[in-house]
């Protein structure tokens, strides 16, 4: 082959590299920052979200604003500062937090280490440990996004749960003055369970506010994503009050599906980012109707 023929065959396989790599992230970026609710809705007789109710709708760009929180930098640094078995433990500090809570081993761990790890070249393994055995997280583990809020990793509920989960996830959720909002984990894969509901029954009795997200939607095909929402849609309507908000969040750590709206959900309820107008269905964008 002569040379010049071989520096075209070579500049036309690396455009066709580039133009595949662009592709892959653009399919990467369009399940990160969808709604995965959406192409659910659409298969329902009766739609989960139906006109007229809260929604949580920012932009793309709202999103990708939200998404670099995430992400460790020079003076953003992201770091486990606590882990107690009491609220007295606690950091001392007056960041707003956000607890996520859930069955064991529905997948805790696994969306705080996919919502602190934007590149994969980062390892957070040093201090978000992912197990597939049921109750590996014993204690409430703080993790610190710069200066902004503090993610909490709550002890899972039911098989294997810590003896002392009363005292750490109760006491927490009502004495703790810096939360502002607890992330309610139900298994895709798994549906709503008995222990779920007893959960459910204690967040309503304590009051404050939380928000149901359904983990693991990578490990069930399309009905069952819409049998585990509907399942979901009938805990929120029939037991669930204004202390949940009335939109459900679907994700998967492993794909990434539905990521860049929670993120975005949690950067928004801990004031960190304004939506305007065109950030909620309400219209006001007021934070309270979404975050308390």
């Amino acid at each position: 082959m002569k040379l010049a023929s071989f520096i075209q065959s070579r500049r036309l396989h690396l455009t066709t590299l580039t133009r595949n790599r662009r592709l892959a992230v653009k399919f990467e970026d369009s399940k990160k920052f969808s709604n995965p609710v959406n192409a659910l809705q659409e298969q329902l007789r009766v739609p989960v979200l139906r006109p007229g109710e809260k929604l949580f709708v920012p932009t793309q760009e709202k999103m990708r604003e939200a998404e670099t929180l995430f992400v460790p930098r020079t003076r953003h640094k992201i770091d486990m500062v606590g882990s107690t078995v009491s609220v007295d433990g606690a950091p001392k500090n007056n960041l707003p937090e956000v607890a996520v809570i859930g069955q064991s081993n529905v997948g805790k761990s696994s969306l705080i280490r996919t919502l602190l790890s934007k590149i994969p070249d980062i390892d957070t393994s040093d201090f978000v440990r992912v197990s597939s055995t049921p109750g590996h997280t014993k204690t409430a583990n703080f993790f610190q996004v710069g200066r902004k809020f503090t993610m909490v990793d709550m002890p899972g509920y039911g098989r294997n749960q810590p003896r002392h989960f009363v005292e750490t996830v109760e006491g927490y959720l009502k004495n703790r003055q810096n939360l502002r909002m607890t992330i309610f984990l139900v298994s895709g894969e798994v549906g709503v369970t008995k222990d779920d509901m007893i959960a459910i029954r204690m967040m309503e009795e304590i009051g404050r506010p939380y928000t149901l997200v359904m983990t693991k939607i990578d490990k069930t095909n399309m009905l069952g994503r819409i049998q585990s929402l509907v399942q979901v849609k009938e805990l929120r309507d029939k037991f669930t009050s204004s202390c949940c908000f009335h939109q459900p969040f679907l994700i998967s750590s492993k794909t990434g599906e539905g990521i860049g709206l929670l993120q975005c959900y949690i950067v928004y309820v801990t004031g960190n980012i304004e939506l305007g107008d065109a950030g909620t269905s309400t219209g006001a964008a007021n934070r309270k109707q979404v975050g308390s």
